[in-house]
């Protein structure tokens, strides 16, 4: 998260090669040098001028609400929610997303829906009315496939599969494709997820990475043999 925010905030939280990574792994980043001066001198002000300015921090938010609420909620939250529930059969009925509610939330001020920087803190100390402790503040708890432990374990073949595609000699299919990335910072990755490094132990979590140079060369090669 820090990552992030020192280069290309909601962004790169969204991407799974966040500017660093994808600028090592050897893409040039596609927001303009200009472009990303202008927000940053945007914020220098921001964080400068006394009180804070509400109006910047509000726009910073409600652009990455209006993100989710335009992409993320409808194809991917409530999507697997109404396939889970259709499959057992259950009615699952979303209240936060009432349309009153909703409107409301959206105009409220950041500061009023995160006091004291609270992520989620109007509603946890509403839900303190009716929850205990441990409902209310216990760590969020994602439901994502654990692709990255099946990469170590091999669980189903899958480090095998990995292993045999990023390290064989031509990874990315014939060169004739024109994909060139750094196989160097690849096999890092690598050593940083498997604990296959200098340090003999797991350093970082590159589950999603992975998995799509996974999906990469295997969609190359596949295009490959089709000449």
């Amino acid at each position: 998260m820090v990552s992030a925010a020192i280069h290309d905030g909601c962004n790169d939280l969204l991407s799974i090669f966040p500017e660093p990574e994808i600028t090592q792994l050897g893409f040039q980043n596609p927001w303009p040098r200009r472009s990303r001066a202008f927000f940053a001198a945007v914020q220098l002000v921001a964080d400068i001028v006394s009180p804070p300015t509400e109006w910047f921090t509000r726009w910073r938010v409600a652009s990455a609400l209006g993100r989710d609420l335009a992409t993320y909620l409808p194809e991917d939250i409530l999507r697997k929610t109404d396939t889970a529930s259709m499959s057992a059969p259950l009615e699952v009925r979303s209240p936060f997303l009432d349309q009153e509610l909703s409107i409301a939330a959206r105009q409220t001020r950041v500061g009023h829906l995160m006091p004291h920087n609270q992520r989620k803190g109007l509603l946890r100390a509403v839900a303190r009315k009716y929850f205990p402790p441990e409902i209310v503040d216990r760590p969020k708890q994602g439901f994502a496939i654990p692709i990255g432990e099946w990469f170590r374990s091999d669980y189903g073949g899958m480090k095998q599969l990995l292993l045999d595609h990023l390290n064989s000699a031509e990874p990315w299919g014939s060169p004739a494709l024109g994909i060139d990335l750094n196989m160097k910072f690849v096999r890092q990755m690598l050593d940083e997820h498997m604990g296959t490094g200098a340090s003999g132990r797991v350093t970082r979590d590159h589950s999603q990475r992975l998995y799509m140079l996974l999906v990469l060369s295997i969609w190359a090669k596949w295009l490959s043999g089709l000449k």
